[in-house]
């Protein structure tokens, strides 16, 4: 099950016209995602706890006082589970929410005529150019 929505860009941005946002929850992104998140906040905890090593570790914040754990980065993350957002400069009475969702679904078709496949390119020697061979006639 998909649920789409649609909000208008902040009312602070110059153009707030000029784009919009459509959001699609779907329950599979959702346990995804918060699988995802269990593991980050675990991670976080330990590196804040000092048993793990830091890295560049989500959720957790330096300050000269030590690290801590950011609950609002963390809250927020767990507010937006199962959401994605796709991005359109059309307006809402050329193309329905569903459509724009559907022509982003669309763009892998796009990608893979650009993709470098081993068997055509040599390491080292691959282009962007369309990974398609011609057929003779």
């Amino acid at each position: 099950m998909s649920v789409t929505g649609e909000f208008q860009r902040a009312p602070s941005v110059r153009h707030p016209s000029s784009w919009r946002a459509v959001w699609q929850y779907t329950r599979k992104r959702a346990v995804r995602d918060n699988q995802t998140l269990n593991a980050q906040e675990a991670r976080a905890r330990a590196v804040v706890e000092g048993t793990t090593k830091a890295k560049a570790t989500r959720f957790v914040k330096t300050t000269t006082g030590g690290r801590h754990l950011d609950d609002a980065a963390l809250t927020r993350a767990r507010s937006l589970v199962g959401l994605k957002g796709y991005v359109a400069n059309i307006p809402v009475t050329l193309m329905e929410p569903g459509e724009v969702i559907g022509k982003y679904h669309d763009l892998w078709h796009v990608g893979s005529r650009f993709a470098c496949r081993r068997p055509i390119c040599e390491p080292g020697q691959c282009s962007t150019a369309p990974a398609t061979r011609s057929k003779r006639t």
